[in-house]
Parts: structure tokens; C-alpha cells; sequence
């Protein structure tokens, strides 16, 4: 209560130092919020490895300033030697344990390979994103496409000093945490003693925190939560070691350079430095500089996760159907992971379902009410309950967040950022029960905080051994396949040339274990000259791997919608030659393939001598449609003709002119695909065009009349781009309907509630390979029901968006930075 009591007493000087830091606060967030998204971007790549390599450097050097200081306060308080062994007996105990029963395996696989990744291009490029596409040259990554991580730097400069001394590989990240793991629980050993004068509630707090099992999972992965621990307990540490009435700016900036790292963790993490700020009032109320000093040097610290939530804002993966932050998701947070936190379910293998001990739950709860009643009713621990609640509005960040709840369970890891926390209420909360027991005579009172830790030491060495084949099993995410599949394909393509190139919905998954990877879209953009170099640099070892990325489609209702590259995929098989050469259906409940991918399609002669046309392409009647197939050469050719995927007919092309006759077919009003499979000697091509069946309530978008447009640089084009050419996208592929215009633009039409859905595939045209990108927005009467994320070249959206009871109807396209080639088409749009 006197902290308390003292926080409140200001005077002039202070509220003016108070307002200055305001100030500075306030101007940070403008300069920041002003940046664009691609100069926050361009500023994190560039310039990311040298921030941290800088604030490592500011804070080596605080730390050496600051030892003589470190060994004198110290040694004025030591706890028991006896204690100190029991810490070296748990701690090695539980190393142990966890070598002997966890095996090295990612946890959260993009986001942790992802930092690996990021460790990569820090020490051979001396750049902060994260290598997306690369190959191996000169045992050095040589990296062909760079893009940003708006978290894990810290791990990723951490990487990169480690990758100076061991192999710069995905086993040496994963052996990093558990030196992390055990320092911190010693640090926090000396940290907690000091704060609350018992070695005994220190004891307590480290083995309840060391025996939690998803601490212990999470020491053998690539976990940037491990890490987050290790700093909280080193700035812990420091803080015990200079009370507030000690404290002097020398030992301020290392405490500043070590919250700098905490916040490149987790960008939350700078929510927390509230209470640290708080708990040296004293200091910073002596000069009314002080504590805009230290706002000051706590923003350069913490610059690149200020730059990542306040300009760069991060990728926009999360929410589905669901609102990306919300009081319905905090709430809905709170309870289903207090429910799975408390579930002691086994599954059908006989494992526990989730990585928490739910007597470890029930001890939380019962010592934090505890607690607060001693609050209330003794007015005791007011002080730290203010500290301890403003340290958790990083918490409160994250579970406001739609993905931070624990049914997502790569996201269950984010408990990590308590637990150091809960650990400590637990060992004090029970401690301070005992020691108040309601009894008039008290036989455990004098022992009541030793009871404590013979309880946390009974229940850690219980669930362990109990629990023994839950952790051998690496219960943590037991349910993600692509873990197990990363280990797979690590054994199976280590098989392969070591000069292969993979094609991957993951590329920097698999720079982190040594393999040459690109994405899958990589391939689909090349030249036929740029694939003939590829081939010759990996003698013909192009291979594609289909995982369960490669399957399905996105699931715009989960709370975290993620990605699927089954399109490209898909693309890839229809468009090259290839071979499947391994399939794996069993172990993964989705057949994990690998094809190894030959010439493309068509890129022999035979498709430059071959077309496919139609008598008419808008018809109203199919039956007197024709179609034809020509050739200009001698060849016999064998051909299936589809209608969309379905085979209308088989034949030869043996004249020059083969013509289909479509009378009998039946296929509803609409736009429909025709293409024709044509097999020549070592290759295939295909050719196709599309046509349109009208009726009274289908129509083509071109076909309507135009009621008014706005358009930056030309005017709308009917079945054509911009520039009047026909309409590309994709690096090639036709469109013989839509609308081309340029962005900025706006088109309006009157559709007199006579249609239920709009659809369109939406992107740049190919002869705008220049542009930056562009969004596309639908209007029905003057309301917004379709935005496009922003779409650069070679990227497109299919979109089929309900238009029920809508008069008017409004296409908008608008420029990204700059409007620069934005040549924005809507192919094959119609009304049905």
C-alpha cells in the first residue's frame, strides 16, 4: 500500500515530465501510423538486423558496465546453499527428463521455421525478413524472394549468432530453447527469492513453472515463447538485484536493452512494459526528464515491433467470418481456454488431449481467489496485484485476438507468456494459505511455504513419471499432420539429388533443412526459357510435393483461415508432364505425394499448330453449335473434347479440320469452358476457349449497358484489356469475356434486382506486370459486399458474390501505392 500511496503524490514537475512522455508517445504513433505499409515493410527488411545487432551491442555493453554492480547487490543477498542445490538437483533433473523423453520437433511450423528462415538471411545477407524462395550454393543460401515476419526477430538475431558456431540448420534451432528453458528457471530462482525474502516460494515457483508440460514440449522446439521466458526472468533478475530506492540510469539502460529484445518476441510484449516503467516511479519522478527519457529510449528499443503494429500491421490471415479483435472473441477466449486448461481428458491412444494438468489449473484458480481475498479483507498485496494486472494487458491484447483461444491448439504456446506469472501466484498463493490456515492452533504455519514446494515437487514428480508416454509421444499439437509430415519429407528428399529443387507450399520450410524450394506459383510463371534453366541446374530434378496445404480449399468459418495452394497445384499437374515416384496415404489421412515434374504442355511444336474454335461464342441454342479443332500438320492426333470436366467426345484428328457437332448435348444457360486434349509424341497440349449459353436471366456482364464510369487512364474495354488486347491473366491464360479496366476506376450498372450472384475472376492483366498491385470492390446499392485483398501481377481471386435484391450494382478497382500499369480486369464476368 505505500508504493500505492507514493504513486499517487505528484507535483508540477513530474506531471510536466509525465506530459512530455505523453508527448513523445503520441508522436511515435503518428510518425509510425503516417508510414505506408509498404515503407513499413521495406524498413523491416532493410534495416531489421541491424537494429537488433545494435541494440546487442548497447546492451553487451550495459551489461559489462553494469557486473561489478550485479556481483556486489548479489552477494548482499544470497539465499541458502541448501536451496541452491535443491535448484541445481531440479534443474538437472528436468534437463534430463526432457532429453531422455522429447524428442527435437517443431511445434508451430510456419511461424517457427519461418524465424529459422529469418536466422538464415541474418547471417548470410545481414537482412531482416524471412527467405521465402532459395536455393543452396557454396553450402550458402542464395535467397530469390524476401518477404516480412512481424514477429520472432529476437529468436531470429539469437539464430544467427548460434549459426556462426553450429550448423546452420533446422536441428541446431530446435536444440536452442532448452538452455533458455533451464537458465530461466534459475534466474527466476534468485529473482523471485529476492522479491519475497523465501527461498521457499522461489522453489516453489520454479518447479510448478518446470514441471507444466507444455513448458517442458515447448524447450524442445523452435519456440520464440521459450525465449520470451528467459528475458522476463532476466529482466526479473535485474530488477531484483536494484530495488527502486538503488536504482540508477546505468542500470536503466540495461533493463531497457533487455525489454528491446523482450518486445521483438512477441510484438504484444510491449504491452507489458507498463509495470516496469511503474515499479521505478521513484526515480523517475526525481527529474522531470526522467521519464521522457526513458519513453524515449523505450521506443528505439522496442522500434521494429512499434513499426509492425502501427504501419506494417502484419498479414491479414486471421478472423474468417469472425471480427479479427473483439470483446466476443475475449470473452469466448477466456472460457474455452480455462476449459481446455481444466480438461483431464484421454484420447483414443490413451494421451491426454491437451498439454495442461488441470490439478495445475485448479491450483491457479484457488491460489489467485486466495489471494484476492487477502487482498480485500487484509489490504495485502495491492501493490502487486496493480503490477501483475498491468503486466497482463499484453494478455489481454492477445486474447482479444479471434486465434487466441487454445481450441486452435498451435496456439495453446501463447500461455507461455503467463505462466511465469501463474507459477508465482501458485507457490505464493498456497504458501500464504497454509501460513493463515483457520485453525487456532497452526502446526504448519512455520512450514507452510516449505509445504508448498513439497507439494509442487510431489505433483511434478507424480505427472511426469505418470504422464511419462504422453511426452515421448510429444503430445504438444499431436494433431497437426504437417509436423509429421516435415519429418518425412526431411528423411524422403534427403534420398533425392542433393542438386533438386522441390516445389512446395512451405519453401522456407525447407530452406531450413538444407533443400532448394520455391513455391508452387514459381513454376507456373516462368518462361519456357526460364524452366530450361531450372532443368539444366538441377539436371532434371524438378520435383512437386502435394501436402496437406495442397488439398482442399481455405475455411473462411475457422478462426484462423490460413492458406491452400491447391489451385497451383492442381495447375502444375494439368500443365506439365510428370510422374509420381512416392505416395503416402496412411500415415497421414490425405495421400502426401511426390511428382517429378518434366516439360510444360504443350511447348512442343505440335501446340503452335493447333487451335480451337467455335461457329459462335454467345448462343442462345448449343444444338447449332459447332466446333473446331484444326491443325496444320501431318500427324495423326489423338483428342477428348470436355465441356467444362465433362468428356463430350474421343477421336483422331486426322484432316486438317475436325469438326464436333454439339447437337443432343445438354448443358444449362451460363459461362461454360471447352478445351480439347490433344496427345502428340512426348507431349500435351491443351487448347481451350470458353462460351456462353444467354437466356432471360444470365447474362454477360459486357452485355449490359453501361450507366456511368470514372476511370483513371483509358476507358472500360467489352472483352477486352485496357489497352484493347485479349484479356490474360496468369502469365497466359485467355479470357474471351469481361470487362478491362484501369485503376482507379469505377463502373456502374443497373441490374433491377433480376440476378442472385455476380462472378468474375478478378486480377492485373499481363501486359501490367509493373504494377504494384490493386484492389477490387463490389457495390450493391451504395453497400460494400466484396473487397479483394490487394492483387499483384500473376495473382488472381474467383469470386462468386450474392447480388439478391441489389438495383444498382458498382465495380470499383483502386490502385495499391501508385497506379502505375494497374490494368485491373474482371474476366469472364456474368450475372446469374
Amino acid at each position: 500500500m505505500q508504493n500505492f500511496r507514493e504513486l499517487m503524490r505528484w507535483n508540477r514537475a513530474q506531471f510536466l515530465g509525465l506530459g512530455i512522455g505523453a508527448v513523445i508517445i503520441a508522436i511515435a504513433f503518428i510518425v509510425f501510423n503516417s508510414l505506408t505499409n509498404d515503407a513499413a515493410k521495406a524498413w523491416d527488411i532493410k534495416w531489421g538486423y541491424w537494429w537488433f545487432l545494435a541494440l546487442g551491442i548497447f546492451s553487451f555493453v550495459s551489461l559489462l558496465i553494469n557486473i561489478p554492480d550485479i556481483f556486489k547487490s548479489f552477494k548482499q543477498k544470497i539465499p541458502p546453499i541448501s536451496s541452491i542445490i535443491i535448484v541445481a538437483v531440479i534443474t538437472t533433473g528436468l534437463g534430463l527428463f526432457i532429453h531422455l523423453n522429447i524428442s527435437k520437433q517443431h511445434r508451430v511450423l510456419s511461424d517457427e521455421n519461418s524465424w529459422e528462415s529469418m536466422g538464415l538471411q541474418m547471417l548470410y545477407h545481414q537482412s531482416g525478413g524471412v527467405c521465402n524462395q532459395g536455393i543452396w550454393e557454396a553450402a550458402k543460401l542464395k535467397c530469390t524472394d524476401e518477404v516480412n515476419n512481424f514477429k520472432g526477430k529476437s529468436l531470429s538475431f539469437v539464430y544467427s549468432i548460434i549459426f556462426r558456431i553450429f550448423p546452420a540448420h533446422r536441428d541446431t534451432a530446435l536444440a536452442t530453447s532448452l538452455p533458455f528453458y533451464l537458465a530461466s528457471l534459475i534466474l527466476l530462482f534468485f529473482a523471485i527469492y529476492r522479491f519475497s525474502n523465501s527461498h521457499w516460494i522461489a522453489l516453489s515457483a520454479i518447479t510448478f513453472l518446470g514441471t507444466m508440460p507444455i513448458m517442458m514440449l515447448q524447450s524442445k522446439s523452435a519456440s520464440t515463447e521459450v525465449l520470451y521466458i528467459f528475458l522476463l526472468s532476466a529482466i526479473l533478475f535485474i530488477y531484483s538485484l536494484f530495488p527502486p530506492n538503488k536504482v540508477n540510469w546505468k542500470q536503466l539502460l540495461l533493463a531497457i536493452g533487455i525489454l528491446g529484445f523482450l518486445s521483438g518476441t512477441r510484438q504484444e510484449s510491449i504491452f507489458c512494459f507498463i509495470p516496469f516503467v511503474l515499479y521505478y516511479h521513484d526515480f523517475l519522478r526525481k527529474k522531470s526528464w526522467h521519464f521522457p527519457l526513458i519513453v524515449l529510449l523505450l521506443i528505439l528499443a522496442s522500434w521494429p515491433a512499434i513499426n509492425t503494429m502501427a504501419a506494417y500491421r502484419g498479414y491479414d490471415f486471421q478472423g474468417g467470418e469472425f471480427d479479427a479483435h473483439s470483446l466476443a472473441n475475449l470473452w469466448f477466449n477466456i472460457k474455452s481456454n480455462l476449459a481446455i486448461m481444466l480438461n483431464p481428458g484421454i484420447d483414443g491412444q490413451g494421451l491426454l488431449k491437451n498439454p495442461f494438468y488441470s490439478i495445475h489449473t485448479i491450483i491457479l484458480i484457488f491460489s489467485s481467489s486466495w489471494l484476492v481475498v487477502r487482498m480485500i479483507t487484509h489490504r495485502k498485496y495491492v501493490w502487486e496485484a496493480l503490477l501483475f494486472i498491468l503486466f497482463h494487458i499484453q494478455s489481454l491484447v492477445i486474447l482479444v485476438n479471434v486465434s487466441g483461444t487454445f481450441e486452435i491448439d498451435i496456439n495453446q504456446r501463447y500461455v507461455l507468456i503467463a505462466l511465469p506469472s501463474f507459477a508465482w501466484i501458485m507457490a505464493m498463493g498456497l504458501g500464504d494459505f497454509f501460513k493463515t490456515f483457520p485453525t487456532k492452533n497452526n502446526p504448519i504455519k512455520k512450514h507452510a511455504y516449505a509445504l508448498s514446494f513439497i507439494i509442487a515437487i510431489a505433483l511434478g514428480v507424480f505427472l511426469s513419471h505418470k504422464h511419462q508416454t504422453d511426452f515421448q509421444a510429444n503430445i504438444l499439437y499431436k494433431r497437426n499432420k504437417l509436423l509429421t509430415e516435415e519429418n518425412f519429407l526431411n528423411a524422403e528428399l534427403a534420398k533425392l539429388p542433393e542438386n533438386s529443387l522441390f516445389l512446395y507450399s512451405r519453401p522456407w520450410q525447407m530452406l531450413c533443412s538444407r533443400f532448394n524450394s520455391f513455391n508452387e506459383n514459381s513454376i507456373l510463371n516462368w518462361t519456357n526459357q526460364e524452366l530450361a534453366y531450372w532443368r539444366q541446374f538441377t539436371d532434371n530434378n524438378i520435383y512437386l510435393v502435394r501436402g496437406q496445404d495442397g488439398y482442399g480449399q481455405v475455411d473462411r468459418k475457422s478462426r484462423v483461415v490460413g492458406f491452400k495452394t491447391t489451385e497451383p497445384v492442381e495447375r502444375i499437374l494439368e500443365e506439365f508432364d510428370h510422374e509420381r515416384i512416392l505416395i503416402n496415404s496412411q500415415d497421414f489421412g490425405y495421400p502426401l505425394t511426390i511428382y517429378k515434374i518434366g516439360i510444360r504442355k504443350g511447348s512442343s511444336h505440335y501446340s503452335k499448330n493447333l487451335a480451337l474454335t467455335a461457329t459462335e461464342y454467345q448462343v442462345q441454342d448449343i444444338e447449332n453449335l459447332e466446333i473446331h479443332i484444326t491443325k496444320s500438320l501431318e500427324d495423326t492426333l489423338d483428342f477428348v473434347f470436355h465441356i467444362n470436366d465433362k468428356i463430350i467426345e474421343r477421336g483422331s484428328l486426322q484432316a486438317p479440320k475436325t469438326t464436333i457437332n454439339l447437337k443432343g448435348v445438354k448443358i444449362p444457360p451460363g459461362l461454360h469452358r471447352i478445351s480439347a486434349v490433344i496427345q502428340a509424341p512426348e507431349d500435351t497440349i491443351v487448347v481451350q476457349d470458353y462460351i456462353f449459353v444467354e437466356s432471360p436471366t444470365i447474362s454477360l456482364l459486357q452485355n449490359l449497358a453501361i450507366e456511368t464510369y470514372t476511370q483513371a487512364w483509358g476507358v472500360p474495354q467489352l472483352g477486352k484489356s485496357v489497352e484493347n488486347n485479349q484479356i490474360s491473366l496468369l502469365g497466359g491464360s485467355s479470357f474471351r469475356f469481361g470487362i478491362g479496366t484501369h485503376a482507379n476506376s469505377s463502373i456502374v450498372y443497373k441490374t433491377a434486382k433480376k440476378y442472385r450472384y455476380f462472378s468474375a475472376i478478378i486480377g492485373l492483366d499481363d501486359e501490367s506486370s509493373c504494377g504494384d498491385g490493386a484492389y477490387w470492390i463490389l457495390k450493391g446499392d451504395n453497400k460494400e459486399i466484396y473487397r479483394s485483398p490487394r492483387l499483384t501481377a500473376q495473382m488472381v481471386d474467383t469470386i462468386n458474390i450474392n447480388i439478391s435484391d441489389v438495383n444498382k450494382l458498382v465495380l470499383e478497382t483502386y490502385e495499391g501505392e501508385n497506379n502505375f500499369c494497374d490494368h485491373s480486369n474482371w474476366a469472364n464476368a456474368w450475372l446469374h
